[in-house]
């Protein structure tokens, strides 16, 4: 008769297995390259769609719009975290990964917060890209 090993899911067990979980989602970038795309022209696009097409017709100059558009195209890129992370679990759990790592010695919790952590990093990437586009445009902390 054979013995199981239960391995301790102490709490720096967890934070590895989160760490790991998350390199693997963040590995992903590389196979597709669409989402480099996706996180990081998009929301650059959506700036320069608002402020240079529609901003001349909603304020007075592209500048004072760019003050207003900046901040909220920002909390839109990060209002859709959540969106990313379920629909990327959920794709995750069609095709059998979740059953998988569930039969791994990891700690449960892993999974999700891996997975969390990976689109913070995303989101983290395209934050400091839109601010650093948006000063380049003329954007200035503390209003005009």
């Amino acid at each position: 008769m054979s013995a199981v090993a239960i391995q301790d899911t102490g709490r720096s067990n967890i934070i590895t297995n989160t760490l790991t979980i998350a390199r693997r989602n963040l590995l992903h970038i590389k196979a597709t390259p669409e989402q480099l795309v996706e996180m990081s022209i998009q929301p650059l696009m959506f700036l320069v769609l608002f402020v240079y097409v529609f901003g001349g017709a909603i304020a007075s100059s592209s500048k004072e719009y760019l003050q207003f558009a900046l901040p909220g195209i920002l909390v839109q890129s990060v209002a859709f975290l959540p969106f990313t992370t379920a629909i990327a679990i959920n794709v995750d759990f069609q095709r059998g990964v979740i059953d998988r790592f569930r039969s791994l010695p990891i700690a449960r919790s892993a999974v999700i917060a891996g997975r969390i952590t990976a689109d913070g990093f995303r989101v983290a990437w395209s934050v400091l890209l839109i601010t650093g586009f948006g000063l380049f445009l003329g954007f200035r902390f503390g209003g005009t």
